[in-house]
């Protein structure tokens, strides 16, 4: 089973919007410092997570691209491969605590009264920057539950609160509509994988399955992964071998594998 830390912490935005504005003052110019100091610290952090999880892609796209290679060519005695020193692993956790942080300092960032929108007017420069940035999180934190978990009901959810607080940002409307678009399996996009395949060669076309829609058959070293067709409990299944290393070869797909149910069964 597929685990992974999500980060709720970013989901929890209530926009604050004051009615009034207070009066000035020498407290005025520590708020200013304060916010200034904050606002700085949210750039420079979004810029290192965005390196950081940059270098974590890199990293599993090298070791992918080592593997293909190896399972393409013979072995060259006295070869050794060049792997990398630091794996994608090692940058979990680094990315997992400056992201929860980022996520919970920006979240306050946005909701201080000292910042916050006040009614009737637009929102300023620093505002707009600050609700994309968020956005720009939300759009990663649902990839997540995509990629690694197959977990496209809470992606929408995460992209449909992104809209409501920031809804004319076109990057979170093209990912929502990406996500409505991949949640149900198309006959077009599974007809994409062949029998023989490897379960990353799968997981590449089809995507990560929910751990609840992988079936294991031990007794017959087989094992099943159903991707849904619709709100009618309908699924396509790819059946795969499974030597004892734990290797997969798929041997069957069935677009129909999951009988829908009728309507009048569903009520």
């Amino acid at each position: 089973m597929l685990c992974f830390r999500s980060r709720t912490s970013v989901l929890l935005l209530s926009i604050a919007v004051l009615a009034l504005v207070g009066c000035g003052g020498a407290g005025t110019t520590k708020v200013d410092k304060a916010l200034d100091a904050e606002w700085a610290w949210l750039q420079e952090s979004k810029q290192s997570l965005d390196a950081l999880r940059a270098e974590r892609a890199a990293l599993l796209l090298k070791l992918e691209e080592m593997a293909e290679t190896e399972d393409a060519s013979e072995p060259v005695e006295g070869a050794v491969a060049a792997e990398p020193t630091v794996g994608p692993e090692d940058l979990d956790s680094e990315i997992y605590d400056l992201s929860d942080e980022f996520g919970q300092r920006l979240v306050g960032f946005i909701n201080d009264p000292a910042n916050a929108q006040i009614v009737g007017e637009p929102p300023t420069e620093r505002q707009t920057a600050a609700l994309r940035l968020k956005s720009s999180e939300d759009i990663v934190m649902a990839q997540e539950y995509v990629e690694k978990g197959g977990d496209y009901r809470r992606a929408l959810n995460i992209l449909e609160e992104a809209l409501r607080v920031d809804p004319e940002n076109d990057d979170v409307l093209a990912a929502f509509e990406q996500a409505k678009l991949n949640r149900w399996m198309s006959q077009e996009r599974f007809g994409a994988a062949e029998k023989g395949m490897s379960g990353k060669q799968v997981r590449k076309l089809l995507g990560q399955p929910l751990p609840s829609n992988i079936r294991p058959y031990p007794e017959k070293s087989v094992v099943a992964w159903f991707y849904p067709t619709g709100e009618d409990r309908g699924a396509a299944g790819v059946y795969f071998n499974e030597d004892e290393s734990g290797k997969l070869e798929a041997y069957q797909l069935k677009f129909d594998a999951v009988a829908g149910q009728k309507k009048s069964e569903a009520k």
